[in-house]
């Protein structure tokens, strides 16, 4: 049990510290003590005395004190370590003992001297004991022994750096996300690969800055993402979350998610769809990642971060970052040059649960990189001056300005692969959901009318249940029926038949996973939970095609797919052009060229060996017959010039080779 996951009322003063736990160092659990509870009820060790502080508000009053703070790792060096145990020995009169930190009456000692800039006992600290402990040297008329020392044993400790854990903690955001604070970890080990955790600690000052420093001495990770609703608690949900079409959804969640800001309703509907998302999907013998990810793109001040700050508000999320302050939080990670710590970014921050960016576009290339590591990867592997490797199973919600005004834009889809964050339009196809926002949605005066909407008390806990039932939900607890993914195989080759368009790929021929995902998403939000699983029917598929569909003629995708899509080349087009070509070698010659390579005028008329003002003529004429086109600065061919390149071999033949 961790800290957090105490009940409400037997949460502890957090400002004082006149409540206290137990914490069993066998079974490295914490229990509230009272008169009757003193040992581990598991087995039966006397408990330790703890304080439970928030790390935002230690002080001076707390020092040599134990105490259990809950928090999220934030940055980690790599593995040091500190001299615990050592020999002594007198040159003289062969005197041979050993100073051991671990031992009870030298363990404060060793605790003090983590908070110093060694890190550990010195040669120094250890001569000055061994004098006050043993009498004068018999070989040297009581003086001072002369010693050799040694050291025998190390503890391993890692340097790291935390901050306060605000699901488990009523504190402000801004106290959260201000800083990270200096830790000292003595327990490497028993963290393991987890980012939240109970610190079971004493605070030191630093003997040069006199900062207050928690030396951790125990962990208590939070192994458990989230806690299964009761089935009272699952019946309350079910008055909010049940199956509805499209439009009903829209209806139910425009109001009551982020209701200051007015409409919107198809984003509102998006994040609780990201957010109710699953971990795993067992599909056949695969394990399918089923995390969404949601991203909303258009103009600014038009809501994407209103609505991203009111889901973080209300369930406590911890992996919140915004572009312009990404020195603060980062994405994937970044490296001190000074201190050599690890500081881990908001995606490992979120591994299993969900991570919050605000505009997106505003941060360093070097973490855009990383994020696309993150999300092709599923992880994060650094192998620099300090080493590490973190998962990176998070469901996404980002925003992100586009260029210019979409209404700027011949259609609004084009300006997705505009976006900074998108280096190349393979990015597009690891993100799920786009979302479109242009300030001209939303009439001014139904703004100004209904802002100040009040919140819906009932529906946030019915949501905060709904997330806690998404995130503790199992592979195995997932079922999609037989008519459910025969739909999914039908209605998946539909929609890339219609709507793949390579200019700006949000439709790919991997989105068969992204409608499962979505598909399933509303079957978690509609708790269609039957025989103890989430049960996928085929009217699930339907209500996601649905979405997408909604989606897409949001963004006017059809029709950029009409005017922007190559036509082909017909065999009346070939009858045509095979005359054409076979009269004219220069033009061969740059088919054949351009096949190769990308070229400007004056390159490609060197390449063929024809002079720059002859070979304009065929450039001119092949461009008007639609089998190039000059892109970028050069000449490419077009779909209708490659078919024709393919079938060059004709005319050969025809010629009698």
């Amino acid at each position: 049990m961790s800290a957090g996951n105490l009940p409400p009322d037997e949460r502890l003063n957090r400002v004082g510290f006149k409540s206290l736990l137990g914490f069993c160092k066998k079974c490295k659990k914490l229990y509230p003590l009272s008169g009757s509870v003193k040992v581990c009820p598991a087995c039966g060790q006397p408990l330790q005395e703890v304080i439970l502080v928030s790390l935002a508000r230690l002080d001076a009053d707390l020092i040599g004190k134990r105490v259990a703070m809950d928090v999220v790792l934030t940055g980690e060096s790599n593995p040091k370590a500190a001299p615990v145990k050592w020999s002594i020995k007198c040159r003289r009169c062969g005197l041979d003992e050993q100073i051991d930190f671990l031992k009870e009456e030298l363990y404060p000692v060793f605790i003090e001297t983590l908070a110093s800039p060694t890190y550990g006992p010195t040669v120094s600290l250890v001569k000055r004991i061994a004098n006050r402990r043993f009498n004068g040297c018999s070989e040297a008329n009581g003086a001072r022994h002369s010693w050799d020392i040694e050291v025998q044993a190390y503890r391993t400790f890692k340097l790291i750096t935390v901050r306060p854990d605000v699901s488990s903690e009523e504190i402000s955001f801004g106290e959260a996300f201000e800083r990270n604070y200096p830790a000292i970890l003595l327990d490497p080990s028993g963290l393991g690969s987890c980012q939240i955790f109970t610190a079971i600690c004493k605070i030191q000052p630093h003997t040069r800055k006199r900062d207050l420093i928690p030396i951790i001495e125990h962990v208590v990770p939070r192994r458990t993402i989230a806690v299964r609703p009761s089935r009272d608690e699952l019946d309350y949900a079910r008055d909010f979350f049940k199956f509805r079409e499209l439009d009903q959804w829209l209806e139910f969640v425009e109001p009551r998610i982020c209701p200051h800001i007015v409409r919107r309703p198809d984003a509102k509907l998006a994040a609780l769809l990201t957010v109710s998302s699953p971990l795993y999907f067992r599909l056949g013998d695969r394990h399918i990642l089923t995390v969404l990810r949601t991203i909303f793109i258009g103009d600014g001040r038009t809501g994407k971060g209103s609505i991203i700050r009111w889901f973080r508000d209300k369930l406590r999320i911890n992996a919140y970052a915004v572009g312009e302050t990404a020195k603060r939080t980062g994405l994937g990670f970044s490296i001190d040059k000074d201190t050599r710590i690890l500081t881990w970014g908001v995606l490992p921050q979120a591994d299993g649960t969900l991570a919050l960016i605000e505009a997106l576009h505003g941060f360093a290339s070097d973490q855009l990189s990383q994020l696309r590591e993150a999300l092709y990867q599923g992880q994060i592997l650094v192998r620099m001056a300090v080493s590490g490797r973190r998962l990176c199973r998070a469901r996404i919600i980002a925003d992100a300005n586009s260029r210019g005004p979409l209404s700027h834009e011949a259609f609004w889809v084009l300006a997705i692969p505009k976006v900074r964050c998108f280096k190349d339009v393979i990015d597009l196809t690891r993100w799920d959901l786009f979302l479109p926002f242009s300030s001209t949605d939303v009439d001014r005066k139904e703004i100004a009318q209904k802002q100040d909407r009040p919140e819906d008390r009932e529906f946030i806990k019915a949501l905060c249940i709904l997330t806690n039932f998404a995130w503790s939900l199992k592979p195995s607890e997932l079922v999609i029926t037989d008519d459910a993914y025969k739909s999914l195989n039908d209605e998946s080759a539909e929609i890339i038949e219609r709507y793949c368009f390579p200019l700006v790929p949000i439709v790919h021929d991997g989105f068969r996973e992204t409608l499962l995902k979505v598909s399933a998403s509303f079957a978690i939000a509609s708790l269609n939970l039957k025989d103890g699983s989430i049960r996928i029917e085929p009217e699930h598929i339907e209500l996601a095609k649905t979405f997408f569909e909604h989606l897409f003629n949001r963004w006017e995708l059809s029709n950029a797919i009409e005017l922007y899509t190559e036509p082909g080349l017909t065999e009346a087009d070939w009858v045509v052009l095979r005359e054409q070509l076979k009269e004219d070698s220069a033009k061969v010659k740059i088919l054949k060229t351009l096949a190769l390579k990308n070229l400007d005028g004056k390159a490609l008329a060197a390449e063929t060996g024809y002079s720059y003002n002859y070979i304009r003529q065929p450039i001119s004429e092949l461009k008007e017959v639609g089998l190039i086109d000059r892109r970028g600065g050069v000449y490419v061919l077009t779909k209708k010039g490659v078919q024709a390149f393919k079938r060059l071999q004709e005319i050969y033949e025809q010629n009698g080779g």
